[in-house]
Order: C-alpha cells, then structure tokens, then sequence
C-alpha cells in the first residue's frame, strides 16, 4: 500500500491510497486496512483515520460497518459503479 498527498488539477487538496493485490485478498479475508498519520506520516490529517474494509456488495458493506457506529454516524450511499 502507498499513501500519497497533494493538490488535484483543481487545487483541492487530495488524498490518495493505492493498494496491491495482497492489501486486496486481505481485504476479501475480512482484515480492514486502518491508515492513520502515526503509520502514514504527514499524508494523512491530524485526527483522522481511515478504515478501507471490503464487501461484495453495499448490504456487507453495512454489516461490516455497523459494530462501528453510533447515532452521530453518517452513511453516504456513493453511486453503484
């Protein structure tokens, strides 16, 4: 896995994270991927982690989310692609 940052083609601020093919199969084993600025260094904000998981479909998607969540938690439903 690398984790990159810099500016888009529009000025915004942007954060990348490529993942290889080994990051994918643990993914499919159920291992979510935490990036945090302790590990990724400066590439990530101050006070943010990122949790990547991994499911066939958005239903595992929720399964796998819920044990995280609590009533201030928003879930954005992004389009079908």
């Amino acid at each position: 896995m690398i984790v990159a940052y810099g500016k888009s083609d529009d000025g915004e601020r942007l954060l990348v994270v490529g993942l290889t093919r080994e990051n994918i199969v643990e993914l499919q084993k159920g291992h979510p991927i935490r990036v945090n600025r302790g590990v990724h260094g400066d590439a990530v904000p101050q006070g943010l982690t990122i949790g990547i998981v991994y499911g066939d479909n958005k239903a595992d998607l929720l399964r796998l989310l819920t044990p995280f969540m609590d009533a201030d938690t928003d879930i954005i439903h992004g389009p079908d692609t």
